[in-house]
């Protein structure tokens, strides 16, 4: 199944998630008008969101996320881990 979310997150950003799922994540593709330094960052958090179920547990994502961005540097501008998982969340529920 393919679908997207998108949220104007705090502080007005735009987030939008597309993914591709069966019963886990195949592929998830993050844009919007955030920043993230250094650019291949959002592609190493798509990579970590590929394979977990489908029924996740956003709190935990938002967390397994957090640690990721702080253990690689990663610097997020207009968007963080909590919204992600949120918005991942948000497609993947759709029906």
């Amino acid at each position: 199944m393919h679908t997207q979310a998108m949220e104007k997150v705090e502080g007005g950003k735009l987030l939008v998630i597309k993914v591709d799922f069966g019963d886990k994540i195949e592929k998830v593709d993050i844009t919007g008008d955030f920043f993230a330094h250094p650019e291949e960052s959002i592609k190493e958090i798509e990579k970590r969101l590929a394979g977990i179920k489908k029924d996740f547990d956003e709190k935990e994502i938002a967390e397994e996320l957090q640690k990721v961005i702080a253990e690689k540097g990663y610097q997020l501008i207009g968007l963080d881990a909590a919204a992600i998982a949120r918005v991942l969340k948000k497609a993947v529920d759709q029906k």
